[in-house]
Parts: structure tokens; C-alpha cells; sequence
């Protein structure tokens, strides 16, 4: 059951810093499309080894550009990641041709599907994953960090974060761990195909809200994203062994999902983050916000200060 979702697993985890940090990625389904056709392709003429590090590279590198178009354009997430998906998966099309690119040697699907002992590789690497991210998200001063800056970017600047830079490194995780997916997926499939993520964007949301993490942004355990992957993965076996339709599937996810999204809304939190279209756009009604916030904006200013290192108004 895990195995063959470790693709949408890697997504999840890198899904999972960008929600948190207040935003949205829907361009992980176009990556990991690109990076399956690139490492397909590439292992024609070139090592399984080498194809992979590009792939990965090359999610990165789209990553990268989405943190610099939501970060330092201030560009909203939602459509500024929907846009880069487009292109990202025109560049997959393109690159793939009329066809799937077909790899049929051992070494292209050993890495989806050989085992360590009794326990298949692909599920050390999530587990390995979950696990580092969650260490990360949790302990390091990036983490916290991505909490502050979800939670109210506004005060993170004002004790000195560097939010821009933090901000775009969630995107960074999310892209590499898109492109590592794509890797997997396509060793898995045993083929390089432009559609093979096509799913993950809205997969990776639903696990991400199912596990009970806020979509506002500044809440949320890695943990929790692992129990919401464990419940869309546990329903898709039992829609299958009941052989059910996949119009019905579909139906029942989408009610899940939005049962969640209710008892998240209906639980006790923090008000909405401002999304970050809000910084860039006109200035109406800004100052209501600020107001509302103003309290919240002063209690937390020192202990973020002394949790996150900052001491001054930092870099944007």
C-alpha cells in the first residue's frame, strides 16, 4: 500500500513546509512529470545515477523559481504555482515527444522497487524523509522560522527573519522533493511519462488537510501530514478491493476533504494569515488588518525574537 504512494509521500512532505509557511504549491505535479521524463530519458544514454541527480536538480531549480516569483514578486502562490505548473509540464511534453519514453533495463526500476532486506528501498526513503522533515520543521531554526512566517510575516520581518529567503526555500523542499517523486514514479512505472504527477497537487493538499494541519499557514506537525498520506491510502485499498467506481471514489474523497476542512476551520486557532497577494496589492483596507493584529503583532514580537535569532528588522 505505502510503496506504490511514495511518490505522492515525498510531495507531501515538501507540501507540508509550504502550507505551513502560509502558501500553496500546485506546480509539484508538473515537476515531478518533468524530472520522471528527464530521468527516463537520460538513463538511455547516461547512468541511472547521473539521470537521477539531473531529475532531482531539476526540481530544485523549479522550486527555486517559484520562491522567487511568490517571495520577491510577491506574486499570489496559488496562481503564481498554477502558472509555473503549466509551463513546467509544456517543457515535459515537449521533451517526452509523441510517446512514452520506455526504459526496460533492471537498474531504471530498482529504484522504485528494490528491497533492503525485507523492506523495499522506497519505504526506508519516505519513512527516512517524513522523519527528517519532520526533525527539520520541528527543531531547526529553518522551522521555526517557516512557523513564524506563516503564523504573521509581518512580525517575523519586524524581529529580523529573513522571510523572503525562508519563504522561498519552502518552495526549494517542495520542488526537490517533487522532482525526487517524479524519480520514483517513473523507476516504479518502469517508463518517463509528462502525466505521471498530474494527481499530486491536489493528492498532497488533501493529505496535508486531512492530517488536521492548518490551511492558514503557522500550524502543523509533519506527523500529522504522515496520518492524513496513511488515510488517502487506506481508503484508495479499500475502494479497489471493493471495486468500486471511480466516479464514486472521487465523491467520497472530495466529502473526506471537506469534513476536514471543516473541523480544521471549527478548531480554535488564529485568525487567517494574510495571503501574500495582500502585501502587494492596493492598500485598502490595511489598515483594519493591522489594527486586528496589532495586539497579536506585540506578544509575539519578543518571543520570536529570542526563539529565532532575530534582533532588528531584517532582510525581505
Amino acid at each position: 500500500m505505502l510503496q506504490q504512494n511514495v511518490g505522492l509521500a515525498l510531495t507531501v512532505v515538501g507540501m507540508t513546509y509550504v502550507i505551513i509557511g502560509g502558501a500553496y504549491d500546485l506546480s509539484v505535479g508538473g515537476i515531478a512529470g518533468l524530472s520522471g521524463v528527464v530521468f527516463a530519458k537520460m538513463s538511455l544514454t547516461h547512468s541511472i545515477f547521473l539521470a537521477a541527480v539531473i531529475a532531482l536538480v531539476g526540481g530544485i531549480v523549479c522550486g527555486a523559481i517559484n520562491g522567487f516569483i511568490v517571495a520577491k514578486l510577491r506574486v499570489n502562490s496559488f496562481m503564481a504555482t498554477f502558472s509555473t505548473g503549466l509551463v513546467i509540464l509544456g517543457l515535459a511534453l515537449y521533451w517526452q515527444g509523441p510517446e512514452q519514453i520506455t526504459v526496460l533495463t533492471s537498474s531504471f526500476g530498482a529504484i522504485g522497487l528494490a528491497k533492503w532486506g525485507i523492506f523495499p528501498e522506497a519505504i526506508i526513503t519516505m519513512v527516512l524523509v517524513f522523519v527528517l522533515g519532520g526533525v527539520v520543521l520541528q527543531l531547526s531554526k529553518f522551522g521555526q522560522r517557516v512557523y513564524a512566517i506563516g503564523g504573521n510575516r509581518e512580525a517575523a520581518r519586524l524581529v529580523g527573519i529573513p522571510v523572503n529567503r525562508i519563504w522561498a526555500m519552502t518552495f526549494v523542499v517542495s520542488g526537490g522533493l517533487a522532482g525526487l517523486a517524479g524519480v520514483f514514479i517513473a523507476s516504479q512505472l518502469g517508463l518517463g511519462s509528462s502525466s505521471s504527477g498530474q494527481s499530486l497537487p491536489i493528492e498532497a493538499i488533501a493529505a496535508v488537510v486531512v492530517g488536521g494541519i492548518s490551511v492558514y499557514g503557522g500550524e502543523g506537525r509533519m506527523w500529522r501530514a504522515a496520518l492524513g498520506l496513511l488515510i488517502l491510502a487506506t481508503l484508495n485499498n479499500v475502494f479497489v478491493a471493493l471495486s468500486w467506481s471511480s466516479q464514486l471514489q472521487q465523491v467520497i474523497e472530495g466529502l473526506v476533504i471537506l469534513l476536514a476542512l471543516g473541523a480544521n476551520r471549527l478548531t480554535p486557532s488564529k485568525a487567517p494569515a494574510r495571503d501574500e497577494s495582500d502585501e502587494s496589492g492596493d492598500e485598502s483596507g490595511s489598515t483594519t488588518t493591522f489594527n486586528d493584529d496589532t495586539t497579536a503583532r506585540r506578544a509575539g514580537l519578543d518571543r520570536h525574537r529570542d526563539v529565532l535569532g532575530g534582533s532588528s528588522v531584517g532582510e525581505t
